[in-house]
């Protein structure tokens, strides 16, 4: 059998294999990883809310400053 032949089988072999057993507790330490993610982004994004805000309205005024549709002549 040549390389790739090899390599197809041993994929549609490993994706075809049953998975029988998933231990109780995975749940819970999934919702422990997700829990703990989400706080520690909330945490990071209320810490620096005033930067956040800065960035933001600076960004804010360039788009406005930069659009093409408002002009400042007067009309």
């Amino acid at each position: 059998m040549t390389e790739i032949q090899v390599f197809i089988q041993s994929s549609v072999q490993l994706i075809l294999t049953p998975r029988s057993y998933i231990d109780p507790n995975t749940g819970g330490m999934l919702f422990s990883n997700v829990s703990s993610d989400t706080c520690n982004f909330l945490w990071i994004v209320f810490f620096f809310s005033r930067q956040l805000k800065i960035i933001f309205a600076k960004f804010r005024r360039k788009i406005t400053r930069n659009d093409p549709e408002e002009t400042d002549d007067g009309k």
